[in-house]
C-alpha cells in the first residue's frame, strides 16, 4: 500500500481503491481504481482552468480570422475569442464531442496565410473551449510555426489601431 499526506488528508493507494481520509473533519472518499483517469483529467482541467501561458489577441467577426477545429471525420466550425501563439479559445457548437484532454487539428485562416495546428483540449466551459496547440514548445522554447506567428502580428496589428481609434475618439478637444 502506498500512502501520501497532504495537509490533513491522508491518501492511500492499494490494488483496487485510491482512498482518501481528512483527518480534521473525519470524511473518507473510496474510489475504484479504474476511475483515476477521469481524477486526473479533472485534476488537469484545475491546473489549467485560469491559467493563461501568453498575451492573447482578442478577436471579433471583423477581424477576418477563420478557425475550424477538427476530430478524425468531425469537423466544428468556431467563433474565435482569442488568439495566441500557444493557443486558441474558441466558441464551439459540439455538445460533448470534444471533451478536456482529447487532441485535436485546428486550422487557422487569415487572408492568404493559412496553418494547421494539432492541439490539446485544455479547458471547457460550455460551448467556450480552450485548445493550447502543442507543437510550439522545442526544449522548452516557445518556437511557433511562422505563419502562426505571422497569424498573430496581424491580429495584433489591427487589435492596436482599433484601440487606437478609440482613444482618437474619446480624446479631449482643445477649445
Amino acid at each position: 500500500m502506498h500512502e501520501l499526506s497532504v495537509g490533513s488528508v491522508i491518501c492511500q493507494l492499494d490494488s483496487e481503491h485510491l482512498t482518501f481520509q481528512d483527518q480534521q473533519c473525519g470524511t473518507t472518499i473510496r474510489m475504484a481504481l479504474g476511475y483515476i483517469p477521469d481524477l486526473l483529467r479533472f485534476l488537469q482541467w484545475l491546473d489549467y482552468r485560469d491559467y493563461i501561458r501568453a498575451f492573447r489577441v482578442p478577436t471579433d467577426d471583423d477581424c477576418g480570422l477563420v478557425a475550424t477545429v477538427s476530430h478524425g471525420d468531425q469537423l466544428f466550425e468556431t467563433a474565435p475569442v482569442n488568439l495566441s501563439l500557444v493557443g486558441i479559445c474558441a466558441d464551439i457548437d459540439c455538445d460533448e464531442s470534444l471533451p478536456v484532454g482529447l487532441e485535436v487539428t485546428v486550422r487557422l485562416g487569415l487572408g492568404e496565410k493559412e496553418t494547421r495546428l494539432t492541439g490539446i483540449v485544455r479547458r471547457r466551459q460550455d460551448a467556450n473551449i480552450g485548445i493550447e496547440f502543442d507543437n510550439c514548445f522545442k526544449d522548452g522554447c516557445l518556437e511557433p510555426p511562422e505563419t502562426l506567428r505571422q497569424i498573430v502580428a496581424a491580429l495584433e496589428t489591427l487589435w492596436l489601431r482599433a484601440r487606437a481609434a478609440l482613444g482618437r475618439q474619446g480624446a479631449a478637444t482643445p477649445n
